[in-house]
């Protein structure tokens, strides 16, 4: 072939690289293609690692929460199985009520003790005041025989049974009382064997016996007396033991029925069954929670094992397909690079080397070379140089720049639409996350202050409950304490009642003897001067005795007689005044029983109030614990989601700048290589 003189200045003149064939061109752009290959594998090796990553973390967070979610359901299951076995107790009811159930028995066994005692102390007084009247009613007809018929030694009889009967009512008479009956009563009779009375002297005329019926008659009226208050007395007795009873039965049927409604209580555990009731609901609760939490963590476990495999196995085929696509390039870099490869395509470009200047124009070996120049590592514009060089032809090529620069803007507007959709799902999802998250803490916040007024409010039940339980016993107590303190006011009274019954009982033996002495001095017809003297016979000398008719101890006796008036006006005060502060006390304890039982009930109301408000607690704790949940599986959506797309956004957001200025410098230099070519076209 023939090579132009002309050409060759012109090609060197110009610049050309008529030296490089295309083959080596093709080399050098396959070259370029492996590197940029590379380089991208490269970073997509660092984008699947930290995709990686993530899948690890997740997958081994949500073992460690199944694993723990797993261990406290079975730690719950226990304390249900505990709970349903009875093996554990909530309550102190059963040992408070034990306790009032002990308490009762005690109370009940104190009132039985003491009713038998004052009923033993009953029989004895009742026996003994029966005696006395049963002494009285057989006395008094024997001693009316005795003074009817002036029988001698008859009241002597008589009052030796009767010294017995006085000296076991001497607590009832005063000492000068019971001395001067047992004086009349005990005087020796003179027909007793063994008798000291002098019989010469008892077989002279007795005129002093003259008087006898009149003190017998004396006595009678006494004993008579006496009778008809011992008879008062025991029938005081059996009243008072009637009222008794009926006291007691009404305090121990009362006592009773409490010991068997606590019994119940005890037996039925209302309270405990309450406790145990809400306990394995709460933890029932929890173990369906965490239920469902593991079924949702399994089935995130499951998904991002799905979706990692998967990215997996497409990221080893991308890999594959790269590795592949690199080796092919190599090979074919190796094929045209060869030695032989190189002789063969010296030879061949050696031929065709005229017909090539030949048919190349100038203009597009120029152009061709500037966009050579513009391309650097542009595989674009490298390729479109090649083009260019091998067909010749403008217009082609412009043709293909401009649909290059479509192309190009359509890939920059779609890096930066993908860009804004990341940035702003990013920031949406953010955002939602931030929402949830705080919805997750004021429920949180919720919950525990719930919980805390609960705690605060079961607190207040148990002072509550204490105080109750502290104004019962204070009524129990009172109530005791009122029932002795009136048991011993009647005892008190009776006995009152019977001192001064006694007392005037004595004051009127005194003063009826008084004025009998003082009738007998002041007669007109004494003893000694109504006596007749037998006729025909000397009188026997009189005995020595007194001088004078006896009068009695007049002032001894009215001082004793005052006395005694006064001792009953002190019993009657003291009967008075008893009476009044039985009263008082009786209104003081139903005005205490009233305030304790009117705070018992407002403290029941306020335990009631609490327990309710403890209730609607308890509810709004579990809607709030269902909303942190519900809204914990959403959150964790979200930042699943957050999660996945964050890899490729993560790419989008680092490798935007750089591939904008990269195709911001290839679009102008393909303008520019346009520019030349129109150019050169001109």
């Amino acid at each position: 072939m023939r090579v132009s003189l002309t050409a060759l200045p012109l090609a060197a003149g110009t610049g050309l690289q008529l030296q490089i064939n295309p083959v080596t061109r093709v080399a050098q752009l396959l070259d370029n293609l492996a590197k940029k290959l590379e380089s991208d594998a490269k970073e997509e090796q660092k984008v699947y690692n930290k995709f990686e990553c993530w899948c690890e973390k997740v997958q081994e967070s949500k073992a460690a929460s199944i694993a723990s979610a797993n261990e406290r359901i079975g730690e719950l299951n226990n304390y249900i199985d505990e709970l349903n076995a009875g093996r554990v107790e909530l309550t102190e009811e059963r040992e408070t009520l034990e306790s009032e159930i002990q308490s009762l028995k005690d109370e009940l066994k104190s009132l039985d003790d003491t009713r038998a005692k004052d009923n033993a102390e009953f029989l004895k007084n009742e026996q003994e005041t029966q005696d006395a009247i049963d002494a009285l009613t057989a006395a008094i007809p024997k001693l009316d025989a005795a003074i009817s018929g002036h029988t001698e030694g008859v009241f002597f009889a008589l009052s030796k049974g009767m010294v017995h009967m006085i000296r076991k009512s001497q607590t009832d008479l005063s000492e000068q009382d019971s001395r001067f009956l047992e004086e009349v009563l005990s005087q020796e009779d003179p027909n007793a064997t063994g008798s000291n009375w002098d019989q010469k002297k008892l077989n002279r005329k007795a005129t002093f016996k003259m008087g006898y019926k009149a003190r017998s008659q004396k006595i009678r009226q006494i004993l008579a007396d006496m009778k008809t208050d011992f008879e008062k007395t025991l029938t005081d007795l059996r009243d008072a033991e009637s009222k008794a009873v009926t006291d007691f039965t009404a305090l121990r049927a009362s006592r009773k029925d409490e010991l068997d409604t606590t019994v119940t209580a005890k037996n039925t555990g209302a309270e405990e069954a309450a406790a145990r009731n809400k306990a394995r609901t709460e933890s029932q609760d929890e173990v369906n929670d965490l239920t469902t939490a593991n079924t949702d963590d399994e089935r995130f476990v499951s998904q991002t094992q799905t979706t990692c495999a998967a990215k997996k196995t497409e990221f080893e085929l991308r890999k594959e397909a790269r590795k592949e696509e690199i080796a092919s390039i190599r090979e074919a870099i190796s094929i045209l690079r060869s030695d032989d490869a190189r002789d063969t395509f010296k030879k061949s470009f050696s031929s065709q080397s005229f017909v090539q200047l030949e048919s190349m124009s100038p203009k597009i070996a120029l152009a061709a070379t500037k966009i050579r120049q513009m391309a650097g590592t542009n595989l674009r514009l490298q390729a479109l140089a090649e083009s260019l060089a091998r067909s010749g032809h403008f217009g082609a090529v412009i043709a293909k720049i401009d649909t290059m620069v479509v192309n190009l803007a359509a890939e920059q507007d779609q890096d930066l639409k993908d860009k804004q959709d990341c940035d702003k799902q990013r920031k949406d999802e953010s955002v939602k996350a931030k929402d949830y998250s705080k919805q997750i803490d004021a429920a949180d916040a919720r919950i525990e202050e719930l919980k805390a007024d609960n705690a605060r409010l079961q607190a207040e039940i148990k002072d509550t409950e204490a105080e109750i339980a502290d104004a019962q016993e204070q009524k129990r107590q009172a109530t005791s304490q009122r029932e002795a303190e009136h048991a011993d006011y009647l005892v008190a009274k009776a006995d009152d009642q019977q001192g001064a019954a006694l007392v005037q009982q004595a004051h009127d033996v005194l003063q009826s003897r008084q004025q009998a002495l003082a009738a007998t001095a002041n007669g007109p017809d004494s003893l000694l001067q109504r006596r007749q003297m037998p006729g025909g016979e000397a009188p026997p000398p009189p005995p020595e005795t007194f001088g004078g008719t006896y009068t009695g101890a007049k002032g001894e006796t009215n001082g004793i007689l005052a006395i005694l008036v006064t001792i009953k006006e002190d019993i009657e005060k003291d009967i008075a005044k008893a009476d009044a502060e039985e009263a008082a006390a009786l209104a003081a304890y139903n005005q205490m029983v009233l305030d304790l039982n009117g705070a018992i009930t407002e403290r029941n109301a306020a335990i009631t109030a609490m327990t309710g408000t403890i209730g609607e607690n308890v509810e709004e704790i579990g809607n709030k614990e269902t909303e942190v949940t519900n809204t914990g599986g959403t959150l964790q959506g979200t930042l699943d989601l957050i999660k996945q797309i964050t890899p490729s956004c993560d790419f989008i957001a680092a490798n935007y700048d750089s591939r904008t200025k990269d195709r911001n410098v290839e679009i102008d230099g393909l303008k520019k290589a346009k520019a030349v070519l129109q150019g050169a076209e001109a």
